[in-house]
Parts: C-alpha cells; sequence; structure tokens
C-alpha cells in the first residue's frame, strides 16, 4: 500500500490507512486516491515536502477518524468517529445473535413447556426476542459510550493531536482479520444467550414414552446461583474479541490485555465449573446410565469431566496469550 519508501511517505501511509480503514470497502480506492491528490497539492501550495510541512497539513486535515467521518457524511454523536464504525458492527453481530439464540431458546420453551394456545405462544416468542434485543442494544450502547468517553481519544479530543503517533500500517502477518473477532462476538453471545435462557439445553435426550426426556449435565440451582458471575466471566471473552476488532492487528499494548483477560477467565472458569465448583450434575451418568446400560466405570468417568475441561481451557487461554505476544513481537521487529 506504501507509495513512497521516504519517512515523509511513510507518515502518509500511516494517516491515508487510518483514514480509509474505517470506510465502506467500495469506497476506499477512490477516496485514497483523491485524499493522496489532496495532500500533494497542499504541500505543493507549501512550497515543499519536508517533515514538518507534511505533519502540518496532517494537522490542518485533522484526526483520522473525524476526517473518515467527514468522508462519510455520517452524524455522530453519542459514539464518536473513532469508534462508530466499530460500534455499528458489533451491535448487528450482537442484535443478531441474540436475536438467534433467543429463538432456539423459545422454540425450545414452547416445545417442551406446557400446551399453550398458538396466539399465546407466538405473542410470547416475539416478546422475548425483541426484549432480549433492545438489552442487547442498550448493553452494546452503554459499552461503546463509556469507551469513548474514557479513551484516550476522547480525553485529548480538544488538543492539537500528533501525526508521529499514528501507527504503522499493518503487516498481514500482524493484522487481524475481521472474520476472527466477528466469528468470536457470534459464538460468545449465542452461548450467553442460551446460558441465561435456556440453561436446561445443555442436556443428554432420551426418549421415553414417545418424547423425550432431559437430564441436564448441570446442578441446575447451584448454575443459577452462579449465573451473575458466569455471565461476567463470558462477557470478559467478548470483551477480547471486541479489542481485536478495534485494534485490528497485534500490538504489546493489545498482547499484554488479552492476557490479562485470559488470566481473570481461566480463574474465573476454574472457581465456576473446575472440579470443586458443584455446578455439574452429580447424578448425571446415574440418571442416563438406565437408559444406556453404562458400566460403573463409564459413570466414574464423569467426575473427570471437569477437570478436563478445565485443562482445556487453561491450554486455550495460554495458547491464545502466546499466540498475540509473538505477532506482537513480530509487528515491533517489522
Amino acid at each position: 500500500m506504501s507509495h513512497d519508501t521516504t519517512p515523509t511517505g511513510d507518515l502518509i501511509d500511516r494517516y491515508v490507512y487510518q483514514v480509509v480503514r474505517r470506510l465502506p470497502q467500495s469506497q476506499r480506492a477512490d477516496i485514497e486516491a483523491e485524499l493522496r491528490g489532496l495532500i500533494d497539492d497542499m504541500l505543493s501550495a507549501r512550497g515543499g515536502g519536508k517533515r514538518e510541512d507534511v505533519i502540518a497539513v496532517l494537522r490542518e486535515l485533522g484526526r483520522p477518524a473525524e476526517l473518515a467521518s467527514r468522508y462519510s457524511g455520517a452524524r455522530r454523536s453519542l459514539i464518536g468517529p473513532e469508534y462508530y464504525d466499530t460500534y455499528l458492527l458489533v451491535l448487528k453481530i450482537v442484535l443478531a445473535a441474540t436475536a438467534f439464540g433467543m429463538a432456539i431458546a423459545q422454540t425450545i420453551g414452547i416445545v417442551a413447556g406446557a400446551t399453550v394456545s398458538i396466539p399465546a405462544a407466538v405473542g410470547g416468542f416475539i416478546a422475548a426476542i425483541l426484549g432480549a434485543m433492545v438489552q442487547a442494544f442498550a448493553w452494546v450502547t452503554i459499552i461503546f459510550a463509556l469507551v469513548e468517553r474514557w479513551s484516550k481519544g476522547s480525553l485529548v479530543k480538544g488538543a492539537e493531536w500528533d501525526p508521529d503517533d499514528l501507527p504503522s500500517v499493518p503487516e498481514k502477518n500482524t493484522a487481524i482479520p475481521r472474520s476472527e473477532p466477528i466469528a468470536g462476538i457470534v459464538f460468545i453471545v449465542l452461548l450467553l444467550v442460551l446460558l441465561n435462557a435456556a440453561p436446561q439445553l445443555f442436556s443428554a435426550y432420551l426418549p421415553e414414552g414417545g418424547s423425550l426426556r432431559m437430564v441436564p449435565v448441570f446442578d441446575l440451582d447451584v448454575f443459577y446461583r452462579q449465573l451473575p458471575l458466569v455471565d461476567v466471566m463470558i462477557c470478559v471473552g467478548l470483551v477480547k474479541e471486541v479489542l481485536r476488532l478495534i485494534t485490528g492487528r497485534y500490538t504489546l499494548a493489545l498482547s499484554l490485555a488479552l492476557t490479562a483477560l485470559n488470566i481473570v477467565s481461566a480463574v474465573m472458569f476454574i472457581l465456576l465449573f473446575g472440579p470443586a465448583s458443584g455446578v455439574w450434575n452429580p447424578h448425571f451418568m446415574t440418571q442416563i446410565g438406565t437408559e444406556w446400560s453404562l458400566s460403573e466405570t463409564a459413570a466414574q468417568l464423569w467426575s473427570v469431566v471437569p477437570i478436563v475441561l478445565t485443562g482445556l481451557v487453561i491450554f486455550g487461554h495460554v495458547v491464545d496469550s502466546v499466540q498475540a505476544i509473538l505477532r506482537s513481537a513480530r509487528h515491533r521487529k517489522a
């Protein structure tokens, strides 16, 4: 993407990249060409292309997020231009995943629940989905409004910004494909919705008298008592994916933040789902044993499940942290 290998050319590349990355894909090429032409004209008007001239021109154009906002013509208020596009993307993902997850939960509830009239079932189905989507909209908006208020960019909005603070254009091996955090957000939101709306969905389904008998893997009394903390643990994972989406590349700051969040998430998982948590249904194998003719040894293996899951979660968090640190180190080297 670089058009000039000089230090001033690199500075212009970094500025242009930060502007066009916030615009729709279909507009980026045209606006990049237009912006580079504008910068060249402004430099020519100053009679040169020295570093101080480039810095003056970029300061005159303004912060990349604000310039991108002017190019897009969108009106933004509660969520500023620095995070507005990411906010819209996350909001769409969360609303879609919430609606899908609630639809699954409500469908299972209607099928497994007592017989009700069709109008009542449809009304409850729609009301539950709309209610969940309203809550999702509110929480996503609140989170991004707080980020906007507390972020460095918002706190110094009135101060003069320094083009030298622009991050470099990311190398391919350090950039984070948007598909990765988006897929993570979808999975996490679905898990959050299902665990809150229909934790009984996580069960073994046994045929019984022409219907299905559900044997939950959780001790639901213990699970409901711990549910608020479970939600916090899941939201920690959501924060990780949002940070990846906002940053767009692996940096030292991002890798350290991900490592800290991974530690918090792993500790919470051990406390909430580890062998001593009591959240797993202790009679799970006994309740399904008669149907599936499980041996006593197989039933005893159920006690190993929390240990295995805990080990897998810890291993996954360690791999995620190490990968982030190595990729950020590769970026710093580049």
